[in-house]
C-alpha cells in the first residue's frame, strides 16, 4: 500500500511495539516513519511528563467516587463500599480519587474482578453491609467528563507528530514538557 508514515498512540505496550516496528523497518530497509504518540489513562509512560487520557479518566473517577459517596450515605446503615480502579502498577488513578476529597481506602488492581472478590471477603469477615463496584471500561471511555487539556493535548501532540514525520523524524515518541510556577504551560518535545 505504500505507507510511508505510522503514527501509534497508546501506552508502554504500544510504544514497545511502535519501536519493533521501527526497527523491522529499518532492518528490511523500507523507509516508513515511525512515530509513537502517548495516551494512556496509567499515566506511567516514561520519558514524558503525563499523558493525554489521564486527565479525563481522574476526572471521571473522581466526580463517580463523590457520587457513590453520596449514594451511599443516604441510608441509616453503615455500609463498607469497595471501588477498583485501573491503574496498573502506578496507581495514579486511585490516587485521584482523592481527589473527591472522601475518607476511607479505595481498591486498585491490575486485573479485574478484584471488588467483588473483596467485598464478598469483607462481608464474610465483618458480617457488614458491603458493596464492590468495578468501573470498568467506563473510566477510560467516559467522554462526557472529558477533560479539556486532555482533548487540547492529545490534538496537540497528534500534530507534534506528523510535523516531526514529515520533517523526516522516525523512531521516536511525542513526550510533554510541562511548567506548573506562574501558571501551567505545556510544550511538546
Amino acid at each position: 500500500y505504500n505507507v510511508r508514515y505510522f503514527f501509534y498512540n497508546g501506552g508502554n505496550d504500544s510504544m514497545d511495539t511502535c519501536n519493533k516496528i521501527s526497527k523491522y523497518m529499518q532492518k528490511v530497509g523500507y523507509e516508513c516513519r515511525i512515530m509513537g504518540v502517548p495516551k494512556t489513562i496509567d499515566n506511567d509512560l516514561n520519558g514524558t511528563d503525563h499523558c493525554p487520557g489521564f486527565a479525563s479518566a481522574a476526572k471521571y473517577i473522581a466526580t463517580s467516587c463523590a457520587e457513590v459517596w453520596q449514594d451511599a450515605h443516604v441510608y441509616d446503615t453503615g455500609m463498607i463500599t469497595i471501588i477498583e480502579i485501573m491503574g496498573r502498577h502506578a496507581g495514579w488513578l486511585a490516587g485521584s480519587a482523592a481527589l473527591a476529597s472522601l475518607t476511607g481506602g479505595f481498591g486498585h488492581a491490575q486485573l479485574g474482578g478484584l471488588a467483588a472478590h473483596l467485598a464478598d471477603t469483607v462481608k464474610q469477615a465483618t458480617g457488614a453491609k458491603v458493596r464492590g463496584i468495578e468501573l470498568s471500561l467506563l473510566q477510560r471511555c467516559g467522554a462526557h467528563l472529558a477533560s479539556k487539556t486532555d482533548v487540547k493535548e492529545a490534538w496537540q501532540a497528534g500534530a507534534a507528530a506528523v510535523n516531526a514525520a514529515v520533517e523526516g523524524v522516525t523512531d521516536k515518541m511525542v513526550a510533554f514538557k510541562c511548567t506548573r510556577e506562574g501558571g501551567y504551560t505545556c510544550e511538546t518535545s
